[in-house]
């Protein structure tokens, strides 16, 4: 913790918590027409996971339940991510291989 004491460290992460549900309150919805606070993320595209929209519960619920990771894709490349994605995407070797 840095020379914080237990009280100190949890103030300051509770500050923390606080300033980023008034960053989220100040984000409106990314709905178009929508004025709610955009406090739910959700993934631009499969390219860029971690870049988000920012909706309100009704249009993050919307937006998920029209959004598929695998749209474009034919069953082959559907398959090799789902066998990557069962190692965490790291490549493997057969047990008891030598060489």
């Amino acid at each position: 913790m840095g020379g914080m004491t237990a009280t100190q460290a949890a103030g300051c992460g509770l500050r923390r918590a606080a300033k980023a549900r008034e960053a989220a309150a100040a984000r409106p919805c990314a709905w178009p027409g929508c004025a709610r606070p955009g406090i739910y993320r959700a993934p631009k595209s499969r390219a860029a996971l971690r870049d988000f929209h920012w909706f309100c519960l009704e249009h993050v619920r919307a937006y998920n339940a029209e959004w598929n990771y695998f749209d474009g894709m034919n069953a082959r490349e559907i398959e090799g991510v789902l066998r990557r994605d069962a190692t965490w995407h790291r490549p493997t070797w057969p047990l008891g291989a030598r060489g």
